[in-house]
């Protein structure tokens, strides 16, 4: 009996490592990307020719899709993103006092308010990912108790041509 449940943990243990051996979650660099059969845009193979004199010209093929969301992003002025409760209050004294500990900590930062009748709520941080404000959270944990990751619409990055 005892011999059978050794045997039968030591071929899981053994099965796990084997299956295991060629996991990855990411292309190694010697791997080619395809897409349907298509070379991915972002790996590009250049031929130059010196021997000519004539000027050499580089052809970039970019996806429609990326001057699609650029337009959509242009069009749209606020898009879903995470933001950090740090105060609500009715006292306006309240709310200057935490923007002033806030600024004084964290001057990278950016800050805002918002007044919702009868309340004004002040936020600090504009996040695309709730991962980036749960971190930052964390990290004015020590100087604000009472905070909390809300979902907000928030500005767009700016994106240059």
């Amino acid at each position: 009996m005892k011999a059978s449940s050794t045997t039968l943990i030591l071929s899981l243990l053994l099965n796990a490592y084997v299956a295991q051996n060629d996991w990855t979650t990411y292309p190694s660099n010697s791997d080619t990307i395809l897409i349907n059969n298509i070379k991915d845009s972002s790996f590009k193979d250049l031929e130059f020719n010196s021997s000519n004199n004539e000027k050499s010209q580089l052809v970039v093929v970019k996806d429609n899709r990326i001057d699609l969301l650029q337009q959509k992003l242009k069009k749209e002025k606020n898009i879903s993103g995470f933001t950090v409760q740090l105060e609500v209050s009715q006292q306006t004294n309240v709310i200057k006092d935490a923007r002033l500990k806030f600024i004084k900590a964290f001057p990278d930062h950016p800050i805002f308010d918002e007044y919702i009748a009868p309340n004004t709520y002040l936020f600090a941080g504009r996040f695309y990912d709730k991962n980036d404000a749960l971190a930052f959270q964390h990290k004015i944990k020590a100087h604000f108790l009472n905070t909390m990751v809300v979902k907000k619409r928030i500005v767009p990055p700016n994106i240059t041509d």
